[in-house]
């Protein structure tokens, strides 16, 4: 919950003077509901400020930023070391910590967005686990091990805050692209188009209707690229 402060100094007991006070704070908010006998979280809760730590990010709202705490860094990254030590010793990664690590990569994903992209691979490798068996063990190909190494170097430094910037207003650049399993990729730029035919066998393990979108998502980039946007 978000709340504005109202005008008003607040002298603090060291002598310190602050701008701006709140119309309550946690310690009210505590005494209201203490006849309710409600267990508080006494790390989860904090009083009103422009950095805070919620949903396990740390806030800033004047740098309009948002980053990993301390602790929560230290923490990812020795998950992945554990991981990615006992995937090393054997060659093969449970159910369960696959669908742990996933859950907390994508979670960090929040703070370092061009991480999606390597994401994918374990993404796919979780998805071939049966669902009822979670405590299954299977050998991940080498992309997934390269992908957790990846983040391993990745957060083996503090990341950087990531800075919340507005998009700007969307804006229409009149491009369709779409995929065709028996013919292969088209792609309309404004008055201007490409088409590119599939070869014979291109279908295959790993590669289907939805490997092919993919690819027509990727030239569509790569035109947009070329042509200055």
């Amino acid at each position: 919950m978000f709340r504005f402060p109202v005008a008003g100094g607040v002298l603090g007991p060291d002598g310190s003077i602050s701008l701006y006070k709140y119309l309550f704070d946690l310690l009210k908010i505590f005494e209201a509901m203490q006849p309710l006998g409600i267990p508080w979280h006494p790390d989860k809760c904090s009083d009103f400020d422009v950095i805070f730590t919620y949903l396990g990010f740390l806030w800033d709202l004047v740098n309009r930023s948002v980053s990993l705490p301390e602790k929560k860094h230290l923490k990812y990254l020795s998950k992945l070391d554990g991981i990615i030590s006992t995937v090393s010793k054997s060659p093969f990664m449970s159910f369960k910590d696959a669908l742990s690590i996933h859950g907390t990569l994508s979670h960090v994903a929040f703070v370092i967005p061009h991480g999606c992209a390597f994401l994918s691979n374990l993404s796919r490798f979780t998805s071939t686990f049966p669902r009822e068996m979670c405590f299954a063990r299977r050998k991940p190909l080498p992309s997934v091990l390269n992908n957790l190494k990846w983040w391993h170097d990745v957060l083996s430094k503090t990341p950087p805050p990531h800075i919340l910037t507005p998009r700007g207003p969307p804006q229409d650049i009149d491009l369709w692209v779409d995929a065709s399993t028996d013919w292969g990729i088209g792609l309309t730029l404004g008055d201007r188009w490409d088409a590119w035919r599939t070869t014979n066998g291109w279908k295959g393990e790993g590669r289907d209707i939805g490997w092919l979108e993919a690819i027509a998502v990727e030239l569509a980039v790569l035109t947009l690229h070329a042509a200055g946007w």
